[in-house]
């Protein structure tokens, strides 16, 4: 079994930025915890984050555990593993808590760009 340290630790990037090594476990953890630090902002704090950075994830509660979507970034991410990378700088990646799928294609909506 895995050590779940190993699903989140904090690593160093070679131009000595801060990041996080992520397994499957590390990468859910990380961004419900990422989501409830967001969870009481509103829509324009919301939007600032949005526009600071690469990745964003919805997030909302469900029976079968949390559940995702990718608001922005999937090409980032792609292209992150398609350079067999695993490696994701902490500062590319935020989240937003959700009530549910519905709530989280609504921002999906509001924030697309025009």
């Amino acid at each position: 079994m895995t050590d779940p340290r190993d699903w989140y630790r904090l690593t160093t990037f070679d131009n000595g930025e801060r990041g996080y090594l992520l397994g499957r476990d590390g990468i859910i953890m990380f961004l419900v915890e990422l989501a409830e630090e967001n969870r009481d902002l509103d829509h324009a704090a919301l939007k600032q984050l949005f526009d600071e950075h690469q990745v964003v994830v919805a997030v909302w509660p469900s029976s079968a555990g949390p559940g995702f979507l990718t608001l922005k970034g999937a090409e980032y991410l792609l292209a992150q593993t398609k350079r067999g990378t695993k490696k994701i700088k902490a500062t590319t990646m935020t989240a937003f808590s959700c009530n549910s799928r519905e709530h989280a294609e609504i921002l999906q909506q509001a924030f697309r760009p025009t």
